[in-house]
């Protein structure tokens, strides 16, 4: 969504369509200014205040107060093939359990976002799905455009789809296209997880949420599905920097979003018994920014092993001793008792 913050993005690691082809935003990252709970100016990058470089990238706003940052660029476009492949609902179980081994060969420049949500009501579509779930493949070819039919055609092959709006556009465009399902203002629930692969089991748990799934006026529940590997798997050491992203094949994620306070409750069960049947399928580490905090248990996993774990606590001992910043995702200083 290109209304993300950049900061919050960064400092929790940063995923998006480019992270295939360049990595997550912190592998990207080569220094920052923090201002420090006492009030003074640093600066974390690989010379200068190593340890404390290596725990913002991933460790979130944990350790101070950052206020500028400087990153590696990339010349992306600005010409990109990018868009929706649409299909019906009663696709979605055979597409996505063929779509991993179609995926195998996929070049870095793709970038792939799997999504069940209700369709909109748009008239390329038949009114009859209008608001009903479909399955959506967000593609995003940041490659030289004319070799972006190799990857498209076999990717809508895969089904019938009900629309193929895949065309050429500008990046600027291609990371808007999905601003409209976040719309600001809205109450929303979020949670998800990193998966080994795509298993058929898993697709059935997140398949079978769909239909469990709250239905209120003018709230809706999406179920997400990123497609990783590539840089963000291949080019940086799991103990390089806080981020973790071992043995991460796909991202899922779920979304509800409503207005009424008074469906609180639903969306939250919702999500809980998702978060839970998905457990099995899941790693124990993933992507801080990606859901909701799930308590010590996830936290203390979440960043990887155990001794990562550790050495961010002991980063945090040493900027934060006395856990000023703790309204967050928290890393205990190592003094407090778990």
């Amino acid at each position: 969504v290109s209304n993300t913050g950049v900061a919050g993005l960064t400092l929790g690691g940063g995923i998006g369509f480019l992270m295939r082809r360049h990595g997550a935003t912190v592998d990207n990252l080569l220094a920052c200014d923090m201002i420090t709970v006492d009030g003074r100016k640093v600066r974390a990058d690989e010379s200068e205040n190593p340890e404390l470089f290596w725990a913002l990238r991933g460790g979130g706003g944990n350790f101070g107060v950052v206020t500028s940052f400087e990153y590696r660029a990339h010349r992306v476009g600005p010409d990109v093939v990018a868009g929706q492949l649409i299909f019906p609902f009663d696709q979605a179980a055979d597409i996505l359990r063929r779509l991993p081994a179609h995926l195998a060969t996929a070049p870095r420049e793709l970038g792939l976002l799997v999504a069940i949500a209700p369709a909109p009501p748009l008239p390329t579509l038949p009114e009859e799905v209008h608001g009903r779930p479909v399955l959506v493949l967000v593609v995003v070819h940041t490659g030289e455009p004319a070799t972006a039919h190799e990857v498209v055609e076999p990717l809508a092959a895969l089904g019938r789809p009900l629309a193929n709006l895949v065309g050429e556009t500008t990046w600027v465009r291609a990371n808007s296209m999905l601003d409209a399902v976040a719309p600001y203002g809205m109450r929303m629930n979020l949670r998800g997880g990193y998966l080994p692969a795509l298993s058929a089991d898993a697709v059935d748990v997140l398949l079978a949420s769909v239909a469990a799934a709250p239905s209120n006026p003018g709230a809706f529940c999406t179920i997400n599905l990123s497609f990783m590997g590539g840089a963000i798997s291949e080019d940086a050491d799991e103990d390089a920097m806080a981020f973790s992203r071992e043995g991460a094949a796909w991202l899922w994620e779920a979304i509800g979003k409503w207005d009424a306070p008074a469906y609180d409750a639903q969306y939250d069960q919702w999500a809980t018994a998702l978060t839970e049947a998905m457990r099995p399928h899941a790693l124990t580490n993933g992507y801080a920014n990606l859901t909701d905090d799930l308590g010590e248990e996830w936290r203390r996993g979440v960043h990887g092993s155990e001794a990562k774990h550790r050495r961010l606590r002991s980063v945090k001992a040493a900027w934060d001793p006395h856990n000023l910043l703790r309204f967050n995702k928290n890393i205990a200083p190592e003094s407090v008792a778990l």
